[in-house]
């Protein structure tokens, strides 16, 4: 062939172990989420324990051996004495050549055991190297494949001498180790503070979430109760004096006969509610109570009738000659000292449902007679069935 006539030949000899080896570090990198280095150093790591392992029982032959050759040399010492024994006590001699013949047979049987001690010696030796060196180039791979760059040149580069200063001879790295150890120490009785805190803190989160929910209850309850019995925040069920009466005038922005009419209103504050005595000036109803108000500015709202009507006779009234503040939304910014409210919607046959009214004071604020319980108060503006707004 050409290739022999050429003469060439091949100076390192091709085993099937290294191209085994690292078609193996191949196919680990190329199904490993992980750097080739890496998967490859895991190979060297599998390996040399494999080796390792191939070591150690050839160590483990090398010890069963040595335990052969030893018992065979008791045992051979013991024979030979016993036969010297029993060749004086009887008198036989044994022959030179069959003695040198048993002896050249033992020297062999224990050379033979040698030899494969020897053997098994090289063999460990041989394996332990070759797992040195696999774990060894492991490490070397696992450093490479691992070793990320920060960009940070002086921790890059955080090896040998310059490790030995920045880490061994630093001052630093001994406290740092001196603080962990003191951590070590408090740590335990600090997790017993931190846990009776906790647990003061769960009572005190309990115990305020507790009143907060009582708050929000009597809240929800008050407001409940309001809602459907139709109460308002009474700012004064008693009687006003004078000097309170001119404040809050003064405060309304009335003017004119505006002032005559909340005048006269607040004045009625703590009055009793009564039906039966509405016109006696000692009692009032709500529409009774409206009807004087006016009157007292001059204004009578029964248009002739001389009596005081009902809410909804006065609201039907009202409503044909007087002025429409409101019908359809409340806006309090339309709205004027001495105005009427009308509460109605519902339908008991009178005009538009109504049932009440109320004379307004401005910011807000109305008076009314409000029931038999409280007669007449001075409170905020109820907007519940509130429908219409009036003014005379």
């Amino acid at each position: 062939m050409a290739f022999k006539k050429e003469g060439a030949e091949f100076t390192d000899a091709v085993k099937f172990k290294d191209y085994a080896l690292s078609f193996a570090a191949e196919e680990a990198s190329r199904f490993s989420n992980e750097d080739g280095d890496v998967a490859s150093a895991k190979v060297d790591f599998a390996l040399s324990s494999a080796a390792s392992l191939s070591a150690s029982k050839h160590t483990a032959k090398i010890k069963e051996l040595r335990r052969f050759l030893k018992s065979k040399e008791i045992k051979d010492a013991a024979g030979n004495s016993g036969t010297g024994t029993k060749g004086r006590e009887d008198g036989v001699i044994q022959s030179t050549a069959a003695f040198k013949r048993t002896e050249a047979e033992k020297g062999s049987r224990m050379n033979t055991t040698k030899k494969q001690i020897t053997k098994e010696k090289r063999q460990a030796a041989r394996k332990t190297a070759v797992a040195k060196m696999l774990r060894a180039k492991g490490m070397v791979g696992n450093e490479l494949g691992t070793e990320k760059v920060t960009g940070d040149a002086f921790r890059d580069g955080n090896s040998g001498a310059v490790r030995a200063i920045t880490e061994i001879l630093n001052p630093a790295t001994y406290l740092k180790s001196l603080f962990v150890k003191i951590a070590g120490v408090i740590a335990p009785h600090m997790m017993v503070v931190l846990l009776y805190l906790s647990v003061f803190m769960i009572l005190v989160s309990l115990i305020a979430g507790m009143f907060t929910s009582i708050n929000t209850v009597t809240t929800t309850v008050t407001g409940f109760i309001s809602k459907y019995s139709g109460r308002g925040s009474i700012i004064a069920e008693e009687s006003l004096d004078e000097e309170e009466i001119d404040e809050i005038v003064e405060d309304s922005g009335a003017t004119g006969r505006q002032k005559d009419v909340i005048r006269y209103a607040l004045s009625k504050v703590g009055y009793p509610y009564s039906q039966t005595d509405r016109t006696s000036g000692s009692a009032y109803d709500c529409s009774s109570l409206v009807y004087y108000c006016w009157m007292a500015a001059g204004v009578d709202i029964s248009y002739g009738g001389g009596y005081p009507p009902t809410a909804a006779a006065e609201a039907s009234k009202l409503y044909s000659k007087g002025e429409v503040v409101n019908s359809t939304r409340l806006d309090i910014k339309d709205m004027e000292p001495g105005d009427l409210i009308f509460y109605g919607g519902h339908d008991n046959g009178r005009f538009l449902g109504i049932y009440h009214v109320a004379v307004y004071v401005g910011n807000g604020e109305v008076v009314e007679a409000f029931n038999e319980k409280h007669g007449v108060v001075y409170q905020t503006l109820r907007t519940k069935n509130l429908i219409l707004v009036l003014r005379p």
